[in-house]
């Protein structure tokens, strides 16, 4: 079983990023050189919010989700177990 850890860090997210400016495709496609893998792991380090405000880490609830849903969508949304 192939495990592939994605690492990001320091993202220093406020409430008023606007995530339709963080490439998020680039993220999920820049996975395809790493070959084929049966699991992911999303490993975040560092700062996340940019001052631990409420709403900065409902941002980052938001990338989140929309990085592992486009992961999915691409990598694992076709397999069968």
């Amino acid at each position: 079983m192939k495990i592939l850890f994605l690492h990001l860090s320091d993202a220093h997210l406020t409430q008023e990023t606007n995530l339709c400016e963080i490439n998020i495709n680039a993220i999920v496609n820049s996975l395809f050189q790493m070959g084929n893998f049966d699991e992911c792991v999303l490993v975040f380090s560092g700062d996340i919010a940019n001052s631990g405000n409420e709403n900065e880490y409902r941002v980052a609830g938001s990338m989140f989700g929309k990085i592992l849903k486009g992961i999915n969508d691409k990598y694992f949304a076709l397999k069968t177990y």
